[in-house]
């Protein structure tokens, strides 16, 4: 008896000290990742900025201390990390200028071209042509409808310099070299959002610039993208790695102020199926869709009617933390002989947890013409209502439907 005892004692112990499992494990539903992004042109240059602000933009003063807080920043840390301005190097700590200007002209109700801001800051520059460096001018532009800068309008962008174009009698070159380029900001917004859209378009201007680095998804065939790109990609036939970040957001303070950045695709993390790809890494769980991989290649999804229009979704989360979430389909971009055919959806909004599955469906076209073709990309964001307030609002996954009309088809 006393040995039983002292058996029962020892086991007792024994399991006082072992971990412990929770009720039930939690495993993340496996999922796919984000496609790579080819680099089409060479290495990044290492950076330079120039903040050019109107005195009367809105926080002017914030944003001038916000680029040059930019060298010793977090993100920009990450990003050169990612994709550094040369195999193997490190990060540079970029020299910052800003130009607070007065007499520049805004677009508010007509469209300004490219090259008025280009010679602008050419004429009030007293810097010299750094061609060793990547100089990106932080451009902000108060804009309202109506108006623009060149065919953009009112939507935020990085148009590149014209380094041989010569103004008033001047070779423009002897400040622009090639890679230079504008990161314009010109959607009205808050002080965060201007803070956003400027880190966006730096982003995309170091990592995708005529000339220098080209990270994108591109096709050469816009009216059958299938052909050659997944089916990530706008209306114009691109997509950058800013944009398959989506809605994602990182913060960081400096002397009291927060400054809000978009974070960016980072390559290396999709390739190594981290459920978080994008940089810097998120200090909270992330969560999305993906579809299958599609039947035909490049990701698409083929139908033939009469066959259903309908593509297989699975919910995933990094923690059990995130819980519920909300899922919403948006047409991203169309085209072929019936681009309107994606228009009509029996459902376009979800409310879904880590491994629930949901399909996505298309109301077939009412008449279709034999031999035809069309097809469409949609935007799946995934994002929470009530998630932490700086967290990212969101995450996004792209399903290409290519439609194919066979000639035997009756109209």
């Amino acid at each position: 008896m006393r040995r039983l005892l002292i058996t029962f004692v020892l086991l007792a112990a024994t399991l006082a000290v072992m971990p412990q499992r929770s009720a039930y494990a939690y495993d993340v539903q496996v999922h796919r990742e984000p496609p790579q992004v080819p680099n089409l042109g060479v290495a990044p240059k290492p950076l330079r900025f120039v903040a050019v602000i109107p005195t009367k933009y809105p926080h002017a003063t914030k944003l001038a201390k916000f680029v040059k807080y930019l060298p010793q920043s977090q993100w920009l840390a990450a990003l050169q990390q990612e994709y550094p301005p040369a195999p193997g190097s490190p990060p540079n700590k970029p020299q910052v200028t800003v130009m607070m200007v007065d007499d520049m002209k805004e677009p508010f109700h007509h469209q300004i071209p490219d090259f008025y801001y280009q010679d602008y800051v050419y004429d009030a520059s007293t810097a010299a042509a750094a061609p060793n460096y990547q100089t990106i001018y932080v451009l902000f532009l108060r804009c309202q409808d109506g108006g623009g800068m060149d065919t953009a309008g009112c939507n935020s962008h990085h148009p590149p310099m014209v380094s041989n174009r010569v103004h008033n009698g001047h070779d423009e070159s002897s400040l622009y070299t090639e890679g230079d380029t504008f990161a314009a900001v010109l959607e009205p917004g808050d002080f965060p959002t201007h803070t956003q859209q400027a880190s966006h378009e730096i982003a995309e201007a170091y990592t995708d610039t005529d000339g220098l680095a080209q990270w994108e998804l591109q096709t050469a065939t816009p009216n059958h993208p299938w052909k050659d790109q997944p089916p990530w990609l706008k209306q114009q036939g691109t997509v950058e790695l800013a944009d398959i970040a989506g809605d994602t957001r990182w913060y960081e303070t400096d002397g009291g102020r927060t400054y809000r950045f978009t974070r960016v695709f980072a390559n290396s993390r999709a390739q190594a199926g981290l459920d978080d790809p994008y940089v810097p890494v998120s200090p909270y769980p992330v969560f999305g869709v993906s579809s299958p991989l599609g039947d035909q290649p490049h990701d698409w999804f083929k139908f033939t009617l009469p066959s259903a229009i309908d593509v297989p979704m699975t919910a995933w989360a990094a923690a059990d933390s995130v819980g519920t979430f909300n899922v919403k389909a948006k047409l991203l971009a169309s085209g072929g002989d019936d681009p309107n055919f994606c228009t009509s959806l029996p459902r376009s909004v979800w409310t879904v947890s880590n491994s629930v599955t949901f399909h996505f469906r298309v109301n077939p076209p009412a008449s279709v013409h034999p031999g035809t073709s069309s097809w469409c990309t949609f935007r799946f964001e995934s994002f929470q209502t009530n998630g932490p307030a700086d967290a990212d609002e969101g995450y996004f996954w792209g399903v290409g439907l290519h439609l194919s009309v066979p000639e035997s088809t009756p109209t």
